[in-house]
């Protein structure tokens, strides 16, 4: 498989993930809302759904780095 084909391909895994993650972050928030979840507990997973997202996020920009540097013969990222 091409390199671009390859990054490009993991690229969207991520962004799949990306997407999987903000709706858990949407329907958790939407559940303390309705049922007044308020506890600790609820807040650590919502704090921890958070970063999740955040890391995914950051992940997916760095992988965009990669693709933008391979396409341009600069990185050797995708290469192995």
């Amino acid at each position: 498989m091409p390199r671009n084909d390859r990054a490009w391909e993991e690229l969207s895994g991520i962004e799949r993930e990306i997407d999987h993650c903000r709706r858990l972050v949407t329907e958790h928030a939407r559940r303390m809302d309705i049922a007044g979840f308020r506890s600790e507990e609820s807040r650590k997973l919502h704090d921890n759904l958070l970063t999740s997202l955040k890391a995914l996020i950051e992940l997916r920009l760095i992988v965009v780095k990669e693709v933008e540097e391979s396409e341009s013969g600069r990185a050797d990222y995708f290469r192995r």
